[in-house]
């Protein structure tokens, strides 16, 4: 990989004939996940499930890698996007230990809460905080979204009870979220010119949670599928999101 870019299963060849006592699969799966790699453009496309290509990140680049990047700074780009959080939701992001002597050496840039449970969040200084009597938005999320992954407690978007929902990546469907925590999963089925978009609630629904939920699929569905006739249903809580 350092010479040039390729299929995972031209890297299973050489990774056979460099080591021949070896599995390939799991030599391959090892340079990709330890090593500095990317999927070359274009990639990222809709509808687009051609093979990635692989390379080494540094001829994209252009630019050496920097190794010892400030974990200060790693901290306030998470703090951006996923503040306030612990020490702790940092550290499950990140898997990367030292953050608490981060946090202390980003001084007055941050500022500080407590949650209910006693715990220290942290958040940018200039951050701005939502009012928690004002309802959230409405959101289908895709899967394996980084909003239910980048904190150690889920409990603030998973409710108590939704562990179902959580483990449904298995099934590669995707979250529901009413009021800021998950309240369902979702899938699109696409076929013979007409797109489904089928919910399972995780509980019952309100009448406006409903015309809610129903309003942000039906806007997903024409992003996702302009050309297809589009069809959004709600089924019962428990249901079988299969068509």
């Amino acid at each position: 990989m350092e010479s040039h870019s390729g299929f995972r299963s031209g890297f299973g060849e050489c990774a056979a004939q460099r080591y021949p006592d070896r599995d390939p699969g799991a030599v391959v799966q090892t340079w990709l996940y330890q090593l500095p790699v990317l999927q070359t453009p274009p990639r990222g496309r809709w509808k687009d499930n051609s093979r990635p290509v692989w390379s080494r990140v540094q001829p994209w680049l252009g630019a050496a890698l920097e190794p010892g990047y400030p974990l200060t700074e790693l901290a306030v780009r998470y703090l951006r996007a996923f503040g306030p959080a612990s020490t702790g939701d940092m550290q499950t992001w990140s898997k990367l230990p030292g953050w608490r002597a981060a946090v202390t050496a980003l001084g007055d840039r941050l500022r500080t809460y407590t949650d209910e449970r006693g715990r220290t969040l942290y958040d940018l200084a200039d951050a701005p905080l939502a009012d928690p009597d004002r309802p959230a938005p409405v959101r289908l999320l895709g899967w394996y979204d980084n909003a239910l992954l980048s904190h150690q407690d889920r409990a603030r978007i998973v409710p108590e009870g939704a562990a179902a929902a959580l483990r449904s990546y298995a099934t590669m469907l995707s979250p529901v979220l009413v009021d800021g925590f998950v309240a369902g999963v979702y899938k699109v089925f696409p076929r013979a010119g007409r797109a489904r978009l089928r919910i399972v609630p995780a509980r019952a629904w309100t009448v406006a949670e409903r015309e809610q939920v129903a309003a942000e699929a039906a806007a997903l569905l024409a992003f996702l599928e302009p050309e297809l006739t589009p069809s959004v249903e709600i089924l019962d809580v428990g249901a079988d999101v299969r068509p």
